[in-house]
């Protein structure tokens, strides 16, 4: 399928993780190829969840504060008050970074037991 289709050796969802995609975009994936899941990044050796905790936030956080005022308002602001809009949209960042987290691991729980213990799991259901 095209979800299987490769970029670089990645599978599309490593690259919508490693391009800080919504978590609604990763489900469209997801559902397209749940198994991708269980797949680590061929650059990272991580799995998908562990990827999404990497992500490098607090990039352009400022931009992203300065883009919900114009140009005049943010210019008007007092040096508090921008650190305060900076301060929401990291604050923001690490919301919607524990909300991928969370979604992937729910979508695949498995990948945080070591086989062993998924073994022990299955025969004790």
């Amino acid at each position: 399928t095209m979800t299987r289709k490769r970029h670089r050796g990645r599978l599309p969802l490593h690259d919508a993780i490693y391009t800080s995609k919504s978590v609604e975009f990763l489900d469209v994936l997801v559902q397209r190829d749940p198994e991708s899941l269980a797949v680590r990044d061929p650059q990272t050796k991580l799995y998908p969840f562990q990827m999404s905790a990497l992500k490098n936030l607090n990039k352009n956080a400022a931009l992203w504060a300065h883009a919900r005022y114009s140009n005049s308002e943010w210019k008007d602001l007092e040096p508090e008050d921008r650190a305060t809009a900076v301060d929401e949209v990291i604050e923001e960042q690490h919301l919607e970074q524990l909300n991928t987290i969370y979604y992937l691991l729910r979508q695949h729980p498995a990948v945080i037991f070591p086989p062993t213990v998924q073994e022990k799991v299955h025969k004790f259901r």
